[in-house]
């Protein structure tokens, strides 16, 4: 729940900031997020990873999605064990499933758009934020991933390159 909290405390201090007349529900605003993901495990077989949404203005997350391919619980029944006691696992299932830690069934490589798709498919309803301007390490299929779900019908997400920017401030230095 801390977590949550900070995020969404994250996401009120922004509208504070960019808002400039305060109102009961708080209006959608287009906001600069960096975007990066990460893994349990190097290489392209990890069963678990995640990815963030940073404010480019706070400086704090504002939303992640964690990811995962496997469940300890769920690892406990065989294919074996889940034909003999059909019934039983069935039962066992239906209690388990909205708990169920296996929330991801695709490869590892493509846990990172998966994260974003997910972050930015729901970045509206639930802050009330257009991530409108994508920065991102340019080594990934996520702001694409993202531009094809296309989850604000009004607003063309723009592309940021972190190498792009890094280089611009190199020469502005």
């Amino acid at each position: 729940a801390g977590v949550v909290t900070a995020m969404s405390d994250a996401a009120k201090q922004l509208h504070q900031r960019v808002d400039c007349e305060p109102s009961p529900e708080p209006k959608a605003i287009n906001v600069t997020v960096s975007f990066d993901s990460s893994w349990k495990t190097r290489g392209f077989y990890s069963n678990i990873g995640f990815g963030a949404a940073i404010s480019s203005v706070t400086k704090k997350v504002l939303d992640y999605e964690l990811l995962s391919r496997l469940c300890e619980k769920c690892s406990v029944w065989s294919e074996e064990k889940k034909k003999d006691r059909a019934s039983e696992y069935e039962k066992w299932f239906d209690r388990h499933e909205p708990k169920c830690n296996r929330n991801y069934k695709g490869s590892s490589q493509s846990m990172e758009p998966e994260a974003a798709k997910r972050i930015w498919g729901r970045s509206l309803e639930k802050n009330s934020l257009v991530y409108s301007v994508f920065v991102g390490d340019g080594d990934s299929k996520s702001y694409q991933q993202v531009a094809d779900l296309d989850p604000y019908p009004l607003v063309k997400i723009r592309r940021k390159s972190v190498r792009h920017m890094l280089s611009s401030v190199s020469r502005e230095t």
